[in-house]
């Protein structure tokens, strides 16, 4: 017997907003299982540690977009299997995509473009520090 209640599940890694998957066809993601990536992460905090030591030349004060948040959008966009940067001109609008970099999903700023992506991946090529033997 159906009681006209939905399945829903909860997600807390944005606390100011209230975050659920319902299955009763509101608004649709082909991505929300990033929001299972994204409590994971925030419990583990790896793509945090990883931001914190990546050195970043940008003038910070001109920027739109932390490092945390580009590192995010990338790995979440891999993680849903958008390989290329180029998918970004539309991603950077994707609501599956724009809740686990914590932006609201519907009426938060859109994330980096693809230009914005593409430059930050390829100026982050490791060089070997001075007196490294490699």
């Amino acid at each position: 017997m159906h009681d006209g209640h939905s399945p829903q599940v909860r997600f807390d890694f944005l606390p100011e907003v209230e975050i659920r998957a319902a299955f009763d066809g509101g608004a649709v993601t082909s991505d929300a299982g990033l929001l299972l990536v994204a409590q994971l992460e925030e419990e583990v905090g790896l793509l945090r540690s990883l931001a914190a030591v990546i050195d970043d030349p940008r003038q910070l004060s001109k920027c739109r977009h932390s490092t945390l948040e580009l590192l995010t959008q990338r790995v979440m966009a891999l993680v849903a299997g958008y390989e290329d940067c180029n998918d970004h001109t539309l991603l950077r609008r994707d609501p599956g995509l724009k809740t686990p970099t914590k932006r609201r999903a519907l009426s938060g700023s859109d994330l980096a473009s693809q230009p914005t992506l593409s430059m930050t991946t390829t100026s982050r090529v490791a060089t070997p520090s001075a007196g490294s033997t490699s």
